[in-house]
């Protein structure tokens, strides 16, 4: 069972984090090549269309493709290092290493790619199929335990400030939420990422946010389970009761409680001090940081009622 499992193999450590640029286009040779690697293994006639609609970038010399042709499953939901891919006949990645195609997860579990190099993945191919997503899956959730906590933060709709100069706020912080693919393209911010705004400071109020998903998703790897699968199991609390003396301490909060985050879920929080102090000027940097399609709010901070 699981502690068997969790002294056994697969994907362990603390990884590093690391930005990914955007990738480059593929070559025609190297395109080409992909193709027919692609009609010999699904067997498709050297008359029918095969085309890469999608490149989603290289890791570790592995190329992430999305091809037109073929006959493919569909409404298949994959967990990939916590991040959930929903796939149709017209979607499923393909990742292609020096002439093999290689499944998306079996790629992750041999190390191949990562969880940032999975996210930049994941980001781009909900990106490209956002309907797909939405319309075919509206229902797929996760079951939540009320002793057990799975961290689910807001999602990507723009939130605008409503506050006004007569409102009680501090006159030198601007709180704000990034996008979820600002929060795992980049860990580290200085005052140079923000030139809109003139500011003496940056503060991360999530430092180690994304290790600590890193960290749990290696921990999730090691004993061979999705986060969906072990809050499944907290269901039988005799059953739960020895599963959780085999659990590792990175998954876990409070002795007997699961503490999860969702990658998929996840918005890092920054606050940001102003060089020059005032009510106006956090109401004009909030009003200029809303225009960034990589923040998703921009807000004053330590809001108070001006009535006594």
């Amino acid at each position: 069972m699981i502690a068997s499992m969790f002294v056994g193999c697969g994907k362990a450590g603390m990884m590093v984090p690391h930005d990914t640029p955007p990738p480059p286009q593929l070559s025609p040779q190297l395109e080409q090549r992909i193709i027919e690697d692609y009609r010999t293994k699904y067997d498709i006639d050297s008359n029918d269309t095969v085309n890469i609609l999608h490149y989603f970038g290289t890791y570790n010399d592995c190329v992430v493709v999305v091809l037109e042709g073929g006959e493919r499953d569909s409404l298949i939901r994959q967990e990939v290092a916590g991040w959930t891919f929903r796939f149709t006949e017209y979607n499923h990645i393909d990742v292609w290493c020096d002439g093999e195609f290689i499944d998306l997860k079996d790629a992750y579990m041999s190390d191949m790619i990562d969880i940032f190099d999975t996210a930049q993945i994941y980001l781009q191919h909900s990106g490209e199929y956002e309907d797909e997503y939405e319309a075919l899956f509206l229902n797929d959730s996760i079951s939540i335990y009320s002793e057990h906590y799975y961290a689910d933060y807001m999602g990507d709709e723009k939130r605008y400030s409503t506050f006004t100069i007569e409102d009680d706020f501090a006159t030198d912080t601007i709180n704000v939420v990034l996008s979820r693919q600002k929060s795992w393209e980049q860990d580290f911010f200085t005052p140079d990422d923000f030139p809109e705004v003139k500011l003496a400071e940056v503060i991360d109020l999530d430092v180690g946010g994304r290790e600590k998903i890193v960290n749990q998703q290696a921990a999730l790897n090691l004993i061979e389970i999705t986060a969906y699968e072990l809050l499944e199991l907290t269901s039988d609390p005799v059953a739960w009761n020895e599963i959780i003396q085999t659990l590792p301490n990175e998954i876990l909060s409070g002795g007997m409680r699961l503490w999860l985050i969702n990658p998929e879920s996840y918005r890092k929080s920054l606050s940001l001090k102003l060089k020059n102090p005032s009510k106006k000027n956090v109401l004009s940097a909030i009003k200029e940081l809303e225009k960034r399609d990589d923040i998703l709010s921009a807000g004053v901070n330590g809001v108070y009622s001006i009535k006594n």
